[in-house]
């Protein structure tokens, strides 16, 4: 398992190589968990730290894809082991990135980059 940044997935070595991505079975499963829609869900953390309650769901969503068994508890304790490994912000980093790829490759624009973008949307 590798790292393949077009297809918007990320490996982090955790217990084991981990494949951090978003489908739209996780972000069906991230609705369902949270029962909000995850355009509501982005506004929310628009330029705000998320609580640990929406890490800790956002890590199960992108794990679904590796271990579509993982619960929402193992998440977070993977998230704890990620910490205690130095490797938290690898983690951060690789669900940040991979949340992005999924909707560039939708076509969903932010409004930063409407913003700084010279052609028409």
């Amino acid at each position: 398992m590798q790292t393949n940044e077009q297809r918007g997935q990320y490996v982090v070595e955790l217990d084991r190589p981990r494949l951090f991505t978003f489908t739209f079975n996780s972000m069906a499963a991230l609705e369902a968990a949270t029962g909000k829609k995850v355009v509501e869900i982005m506004e929310t953390l628009d330029g705000k730290t998320p609580g640990f309650n929406d890490m800790i769901t956002f890590t199960w969503a992108a794990l679904l894809k590796d271990d579509e068994n993982i619960t929402i508890k193992q998440a977070g304790e993977l998230l704890d082991l990620a910490v205690e490994m130095g490797k938290y912000s690898e983690v951060d980093e690789a669900i940040g990135k991979a949340l992005s790829i999924f909707f560039e490759k939708l076509g969903v624009v932010g409004e930063d980059e409407k913003k700084n973008s010279t052609g028409p949307k």
